[in-house]
């Protein structure tokens, strides 16, 4: 997994314009006990195709706050990817994947949108 680089305001400021104080912005690596191991949940849908599920940190603002689950299905490459969301922290939906049962991983599935 790549690393995650996060938006932190630099402690400098500068006036802008219109004499406005405008942050500067730069990069900061997440810390690697934010980071979530890499997770993997394999099911087969109602119509026969086998799914995995990889989890990864949030994509969309405030991701850092939410991990996602983006299924791939084997059986059918060209099928779309779909993406779930899961309220927890990127750094314990590790563990609550691995717990889930299949049947909520399914669910999980189900009620997952196209990537």
């Amino acid at each position: 997994m790549q690393p995650v680089w996060l938006w932190e305001p630099a402690k400098r400021r500068r006036a802008g314009r219109n004499g406005n104080k405008e942050q500067r912005m730069a990069w900061a690596k997440r810390p690697k006990r934010d980071t979530p191991p890499i997770t993997q949940r394999q099911v087969t849908d109602g119509r026969g195709r086998t799914w995995v599920g990889t989890l990864t940190s949030g994509t969309v603002a405030g991701g850092e706050e939410h991990a996602e689950v983006v299924f791939v299905c084997l059986d059918q490459p060209g099928e779309l990817k779909r993406i779930a969301r899961l309220d927890l922290p990127p750094a314990r939906a590790a563990a609550a994947l691995r717990a889930l049962e299949d049947a909520e991983v399914l669910r999980l599935l189900s009620g997952s949108e196209p990537a």
